[in-house]
Parts: C-alpha cells; structure tokens; sequence
C-alpha cells in the first residue's frame, strides 16, 4: 500500500467549514478560516496573511517523521510570526504542535525520541510561549486512526476558550 500523497494545496489556502465535535463531555465548536498548506512558496504570503488576518487565538502546527529539516524550517518561521508581529499574536493563547502518523513511527521509537532532532525548536517554543503569555503543547497522534487526537484537542479548545467575565462582589 501507497502513502497518501496529498495535491498541492491552492494560493490562498482551502477554505474550511465549522467544526463542530464532542470532546470528553463538551461539545466544542471552532470556526477556522482557511486551511493553509506547507508548501514554502505559501509561507511568505498565505501564512504571514492569515496569521495578520485573523490574529488566531490558537495555532496547530502539525509535522511527521518524514522530512525533519523541512518541519523545523516552518515551524521556526511560525514562531519568527508569531516572534515579530505584537498585534497579530495579541490574541494567542496556544500553540499545539501535533506529531502526527503516530501509527507509522511509534513501533520503532518515541515521541521524546523523534522530537530529540527538535530539541532547539522546542526550546524556543517553551521560551516563547511562557514570555508571551501563551501555552504550547506537544501531542502524538495519528489523524487517520485518531489515536490522540480527542485528548490534544480537548486541552487546545479549554486554552484558546474566552474565559467568563468576572464578577466582583458589592
């Protein structure tokens, strides 16, 4: 059997629905705008667009195994984003950074194994987010079986939520 192999996504990203889904006890929904894709023509304009955009509360950065020296060039390039521009970013809350084909790769390692070739990247990550204000979080999964997944997003959606307004007591 083949991998899957992915078309090209188009300039401008795919447009994406609602998502709506219950995780744990809650129902969650969440109203991404636009799926962009990794391709590196994408990064300098469709990325830096839709992170200026839509100034996310949250980020999902999804790498694998397959291409490390790619997957770090984008994901620091993300927090160079993230790094340089105030507004943009005055909404994030986190960052979850999905290692993904977690059925491929866990029979012959681990994810603090296959993250060890990430050690400066998420180093930065930690040191980033704890200076802004954000949480990041590292999760294994496997989109196809969707092992880890339900976990990953429940703790996303419980950071990125707006938190109730307090009341004081007259």
């Amino acid at each position: 059997m083949g991998e899957y192999q992915p078309s090209p996504t188009a300039p401008g990203g795919d447009s994406v629905g609602v998502f709506n889904a219950n995780v744990g006890d809650e129902f969650m929904r969440l109203k991404p705008t636009r799926d962009v894709g990794g391709e590196y023509e994408m990064w300098d304009t469709d990325w830096v667009d839709l992170f200026r955009e839509t100034r996310p509360r949250g980020v999902i950065f999804m790498i694998d195994h397959t291409d490390m020296l790619k997957h770090k060039d984008a994901l620091n390039f993300v927090m160079n984003l993230i790094e340089e521009d105030p507004d943009a970013r005055t909404n994030l809350r986190s960052f979850l950074l999905l290692v993904n084909k977690s059925d491929l790769w866990t029979p012959t390692t681990t994810l603090d194994k296959l993250m060890g070739g990430y050690s400066n990247e998420i180093k930065r990550l930690r040191n980033q987010s704890e200076r802004l204000g954000y949480k990041s979080l590292i999760q294994s999964c496997s989109i196809t079986n969707g092992v880890g997944v339900d976990d990953a997003m429940q703790t996303f959606f419980n950071q990125i939520r707006p938190q109730p307004k307090r009341t004081t007591a007259r």
